[in-house]
């Protein structure tokens, strides 16, 4: 702002900190994208024959009274 005035710089400055935060964004896509990735990766190499979730419906319950 001192070197190019209030509104000029103040117009500038809007424009870094829109532009800075879309490229956090998508630095912050790119290492969750990678991590889940690699994680995956090493779950899926895992010989399990069991599931790991268990879902229960509602008819699955013993009802105790």
């Amino acid at each position: 702002m001192i070197h190019d005035g209030f509104i000029v710089g103040l117009f500038k400055g809007l424009f870094l900190v829109t532009f800075g935060w879309i490229v956090i964004g998508g630095a912050e896509f790119i290492v969750l994208l990678v991590t889940s990735t690699v994680i995956r990766m090493f779950r899926s190499k895992r010989s399990n024959s069991e599931p790991e979730v268990v879902i229960f419906g509602p008819d699955d319950t013993q009802k105790k009274y």
